[in-house]
C-alpha cells in the first residue's frame, strides 16, 4: 500500500513513501526498486550506490534491483561493476530484453564490442519492437566493420 502511494505521488513525496515502506519491511524489494529508479531519474546514482550498499541481500534477490544498481554504476563510469550486476539480473531473468540491452551498453562502454554485439543480438531477438535496440546493434556492427549487417539493423530502426 505504501509503495502504491509513492507511485501516485510526486517524485519527492514518492521517495518518502518508498522510504516508509522500506522502514516497515526492509526486505520489500519493490519499494527499493521504485526508490532506486526515482534517484536514477534525478541523476543521483551515487545516492543509489550508497543506499544499496546497506542492503546487499535485497539487491541480490531482485533482478530489477541488480539492473538499477548496475545502471547506477554505469552512470558513474564503472562498467565493470555494472556488468557484474547486470549479469546477475540476467541469470535471474534471462528473457528480459532490456537486461540484455543494458549489458550490451555496459560492455560497449568497457570496449568489449564482440561481447556487446552478442548481448545486443539477444536483446533484439527477445524484443524486436525497440528501435533503440536496433540502433545500438547497428552501431556495434558499424564499429566492428560489418557494414551490411549495420545497414540492415539501421533499416529496422525506421520500419
Amino acid at each position: 500500500e505504501l509503495t502504491n502511494r509513492g507511485i501516485a505521488a510526486s517524485t519527492e513525496e514518492g521517495r518518502r513513501w518508498y522510504q516508509l515502506a522500506i522502514a516497515v519491511d526492509p526486505t520489500f524489494a519493490p519499494a527499493y526498486q521504485r526508490l532506486c529508479n526515482a534517484y536514477l531519474d534525478e541523476d543521483q546514482a551515487q545516492v543509489v550506490l550508497e543506499l544499496y550498499a546497506d542492503a546487499p541481500e535485497v539487491v541480490a534477490s531482485s533482478p530489477g534491483m541488480n539492473i538499477c544498481v548496475g545502471v547506477a554504476y554505469l552512470t558513474q563510469n564503472n562498467p565493470t561493476q555494472a556488468i557484474h550486476h547486470i549479469n546477475a539480473a540476467i541469470e535471474q531473468d534471462p528473457q528480459k530484453a532490456a537486461y540484455w540491452q543494458w549489458l550490451s551498453l555496459a560492455l560497449t562502454r568497457n570496449g568489449a564490442f564482440e561481447d556487446a554485439l552478442t548481448a545486443s543480438v539477444e536483446a533484439t531477438r527477445l524484443d524486436a519492437s525497440q528501435p533503440d535496440y536496433w540502433e545500438h546493434l547497428g552501431n556495434l556492427y558499424r564499429e566492428t566493420e560489418q557494414w551490411d549487417l549495420a545497414r540492415k539493423a539501421y533499416e529496422k530502426v525506421i520500419e
